[in-house]
């Protein structure tokens, strides 16, 4: 069976919008199954040919966490930062506000958004093919077999690429590239095993449009970081279907602990309106549609609230308070710390994290985990 799993965009209609939020409902992943031995065996190599760049592809800017958000999964508004909103002010209202941001954002930066466009790398194809031909190649399956000439091909085509909003500082927007697009792997026989959409954008290096207009090495570097997430979707994509993940094997250690894996890789915010319990991730302990994380705990001293995956090894970790006196952030914050030690104390590992935003301000992260860091944090409280 050929699964077809189409990303989320901000460009979609409303139409296209209500269908994919009333499948996200019957699927918790897309295109899980995995390949049969047969089929990996016919994978003896794979080609990851030049990556198209569509040549209109450019879009303006974003400046609305909301229009920008890169997962939605339900109506703007009704999401755990909006449940209030959609109860009270509405949906329309959360509209209204998002369209005039973006136009104050696109009068307060007029010139350099004018000016973007010349920010975009021209080499932008080489740099997704070189990050998806690595980050495939190591796949255990694929380790030394990515070749030119092989009859298995990995297409990637860039459809859309455009800078999107990520937060504040200061006062002022910050913005990260993203790139948009679909890939396809077919057979010797051009028989289609895989194909998905994908919406990526950088992780650490954030800047306000007029700061990459600036510095274009910066701008080079978040390009950098956008390519290297699309490889990440990508190869998590091709590992799945391999029953694989990409980068070396995790080792455990004869106390049967995970060993510590390296600096846990930073994923792109998620805006708390369209953030639900089941969507970036499917959340079925202690979720509710009001603020997600529901139980409450004390890690280190840091009162809390936690939900999390059905295995327990996704969690989201949100302040206990109603209104979070500092930011609650995976990038630093002592909410974070004291959870990521108390789950290393566990012999648990944070592999990949991410900040929850509503309205230019960190209102809790997830973590993506090598255990169960529900259980683990739970335990005894």
């Amino acid at each position: 069976m050929i699964y077809h799993c189409r990303a989320i965009t901000p460009a979609m209609t409303k139409s296209q919008l209500l269908f994919f939020s009333g499948i996200a409902l019957l699927l918790t992943s897309c295109g899980a199954s995995r390949w049969s031995e047969a089929q990996k065996a016919s994978l003896g190599s794979i080609a990851v040919p030049p990556v198209p760049v569509a040549g209109d592809g450019y879009d303006k800017p974003i400046g609305s966490p909301e229009i920008a958000a890169p997962y939605i999964s339900a109506p703007v508004g009704s999401g755990f930062a909006g449940g209030a909103i959609a109860a009270g002010v509405g949906q329309l209202a959360v509209e209204i506000a998002a369209v005039a941001e973006q136009k104050s954002f696109e009068g307060r930066y007029a010139d350099a958004i004018s000016k973007a466009p010349g920010t975009v790398p021209g080499d932008l194809s080489g740099r997704v093919r070189k990050a998806v031909a690595g980050t495939v190649g190591s796949l255990p399956h694929f380790h030394g077999k990515v070749r030119d000439d092989s009859p298995n091909r990995l297409v990637v085509t860039v459809e859309k690429f455009r800078y999107v909003r990520v937060g504040n500082d200061g006062g002022e927007m910050l913005m990260v590239p993203s790139l948009s697009g679909k890939f396809d792997l077919t057979g010797a026989g051009g028989t289609k095993l895989l194909s998905r959409n994908f919406n990526a954008s950088a992780t650490s290096v954030r800047r306000t449009i007029d700061g990459f207009v600036r510095d274009r090495g910066a701008a080079s570097r978040a390009f950098d970081e956008a390519a290297a997430e699309v490889a990440r979707q990508i190869g998590e994509a091709v590992g799945e279907k391999l029953g694989e993940t990409p980068g070396a094997p995790a080792v455990t250690t004869p106390a049967g602990r995970t060993a510590k894996p390296g600096k846990p890789y930073q994923l792109s915010d998620v805006s708390g309106l369209t953030a639900t319990c089941s969507n970036p991730y499917p959340l079925t302990q202690s979720c509710n549609i009001w603020s997600g994380a529901a139980r409450r705990i004390e890690v280190g001293g840091q009162k809390l609230k936690i939900a999390g995956s059905a295995d327990g090894k996704i969690i989201l970790i949100r302040d206990a308070g109603l209104v979070p006196k500092n930011a609650v952030s995976s990038k630093g914050s002592a909410q974070y710390d004291a959870v990521k030690a108390a789950l290393e104390a566990s012999g648990v590992w944070v592999l990949k994290q991410r900040d929850m935003v509503s309205a230019g301000k960190t209102v809790g992260f997830f973590l993506e985990t090598s255990g169960d860091a529900y259980g683990a944090i739970t335990k005894g409280s």
